[in-house]
């Protein structure tokens, strides 16, 4: 019990501290920019679960065979994560259109622009 109370103890000082530096460093701007790359993955790995652990806790209360469920298991695991994937390209290249008009252009259509 002390044990798992001070490692507790020494979590809380760990992220004070970094919290602390991370706004003395980064300044208000860089802080939320480092927080954003932070708290991104585990949002997307949240959702992209669909709540398969919940289902798969439930469904081997009510008897399920230790086969059929992991069958289940991987079949919608695996479609969970490629709809993921595909939803995370598919906004990576919308962001990345997104940002070349914004700033008028990447340079590569900076540089055709000024060969025409």
């Amino acid at each position: 019990m002390a044990g798992v109370f001070a490692t507790r103890v020494a979590q809380f000082v760990i992220g004070f501290a970094n919290s602390f530096l991370l706004a003395r460093l980064l300044g208000p701007a860089g802080r939320g920019a480092f927080y954003l790359v932070m708290l991104t993955p585990t949002v997307l790995a949240s959702i992209g679960q669909f709540g398969l652990p919940s289902a798969l806790s439930f469904f081997s209360g009510r008897g399920r065979s230790a086969s059929a469920l992991l069958g289940t298991a991987l079949v919608v695991g695996l479609a969970c994560r490629s709809t993921s994937v595909f939803a995370q390209l598919k906004s990576f290249a919308e962001a990345e259109g997104f940002g070349a008009s914004a700033t008028g252009g990447t340079a590569i259509s900076a540089r055709r622009r000024s060969s025409s």
